[in-house]
């Protein structure tokens, strides 16, 4: 009997063991929750995002990337642009908060790489691509009765634009034979350097549209006589010795093809002039140089071939584009696709510069704001698609003139067709009491959606 209760009592404890081993063998294998965990103290694995992963900026613009950083407590990235902590001038910069900015001026177009680096696991970081773009934005930033002209200014940069041009009229600059006052002028380019980094064009206006626009005594003077370039260059001298560091281009001459078409002989003097003039102007290796034309003029079969020999000279094929009716009547807004195409036939291998794109609202023209705001969306759809082989493009107003400014501009470049003054006076994207149109409105829109301005 004590032996067979010893053993009962052996067999008992075994299989009690036996089952206790096998509890413990499962829980420490499937976890506490009885599912099967193969590494149940595994460590977190730190992995770093971005947003967006591409962007395509124009110069000056910004863009916001977002980073999230998951497996660690420390959530913080150190910023990089090409390899650069918080990049350069070159390249772009990138602030804490993971801001962007493109640089001011740009070489060349091309990628730039944004990256995120943990500051939990160098190791680990995330990285996105940012296209940069040589198009320049600008809007002319005329003031109205209620905005100043550095408060438009300040308008149309928050708006995008990083270009502005201003006009010299020879004749105002040298009140008397080789006496300058370039005051106006000078005020005007620190006005405008003073709300930030702008590109400014200047249009100096030997043939202004229908006019010449020379001193007094040199009216009747050839354009290409040893008097005329004689102190034409002696004029642009003493300009470009105070301003070459702050322009970055110029014209000299303003739709010339309208002025030479109703004077043919002087076609040959002024080409002869102007190749004196871009030499002198390449003196100055910041300076890139042009002549404006008309958009008829350059794609006309007759006065097409002109302009492309003056253009032979250029480093950049200079126009003004208004889709207009000969008698200032706008065409419809659908014809710009057609007449970009154009536009680029008529530049072949050079960058293209529109000096003043624009189109007017008035009901007078048979017009409205609506199609005026639809012109400005093709042209960026157009612009968008040509990319930087139109790298300069100046919406023409801001706002609108009085119809006593717009006269007195008629009689400056001497244009008698009544219908100017109601083109003029409407090409503003904004009124002239300083309140917004639907123009306005839209170009905000489609300058942001292009990477002109700040990207959310």
């Amino acid at each position: 009997m004590r032996n067979s209760t010893s053993r009962g009592s052996f067999h008992y404890r075994e299989a009690l063991s036996q089952s206790l081993i096998a509890t413990i063998f499962a829980l420490l294998v499937c976890g506490c929750s009885g599912r099967l965990s193969t590494n149940p103290q595994s460590p977190l694995v730190v992995a770093v995002t971005l947003t967006p992963t591409t962007a395509s900026l124009a110069i000056g613009a910004t863009q916001q990337f977002t980073d999230t950083v998951t497996g660690s407590s420390n959530t913080g990235v150190t910023w990089s642009v090409n390899c650069l902590n918080g990049g350069n001038s070159t390249c772009g910069t990138i602030s804490n908060s993971g801001l962007y900015t493109a640089p001011n001026t740009l070489s060349s177009p091309g990628p730039v790489t944004v990256t995120a680096i943990s500051q939990a696991d160098s190791t680990k970081q995330a990285s996105a691509t940012v296209t940069l773009r040589l198009q320049v934005l600008s809007v002319a930033a005329s003031p109205a009765q209620n905005v100043s002209a550095l408060a438009a200014l300040d308008l149309v940069r928050g708006a995008g634009a990083r270009g502005q041009g201003i006009e010299l009229h020879w004749p105002d600059v040298e009140p008397s034979p080789l006496v300058y006052d370039f005051t106006t002028v000078i005020n005007q380019i620190n006005a405008i350097r003073s709300q930030g980094p702008f590109r400014i064009h200047v249009t100096l206006g030997i043939i202004n549209t229908a006019m010449r626009q020379v001193p007094a005594d040199l009216a009747s003077a050839p354009f290409d006589s040893p008097q005329m370039t004689t102190r034409f260059k002696s004029m642009l001298t003493a300009f470009l010795n105070q301003v070459s560091t702050e322009i970055d281009s110029i014209s000299i001459g303003n739709e010339v093809d309208v002025y030479l078409n109703a004077h043919p002989t002087e076609w040959l003097p002024y080409a002869n002039f102007y190749g004196q003039a871009v030499t002198l102007v390449r003196t100055y290796s910041s300076i890139r140089v042009g002549v404006t034309s008309t958009y008829g003029g350059a794609i006309d079969a007759q006065t097409g071939p002109f302009i492309a020999n003056l253009n032979t000279l250029s480093d950049l094929v200079m126009m003004n584009y208004y889709p207009l009716n000969i008698n200032f009547t706008p065409r419809d807004p659908s014809v710009v696709a057609g007449d970009f195409v154009k536009i680029l036939a008529a530049s072949p291998g050079k960058p293209i510069f529109l000096q003043e794109v624009g189109y007017p609202a008035s009901t007078a023209l048979g017009s409205s704001e609506q199609l005026q705001a639809q012109f400005v969306t093709n042209v960026f759809s157009e612009w968008m698609k040509a990319g930087d082989k139109i790298q300069f493009l100046n919406f023409f107003l801001l706002h609108d003139d009085t119809p006593q400014g717009c006269q007195q501009i008629a009689n400056q470049i001497g244009v008698t067709d009544p219908n100017f003054v109601p083109f003029f006076c409407s090409l503003g994207l904004r009124n002239s009491d300083g309140t917004d149109k639907l123009g306005w409105t839209t170009l905000k829109i489609e300058a942001q959606a292009a990477g002109f301005t700040a990207q959310p």
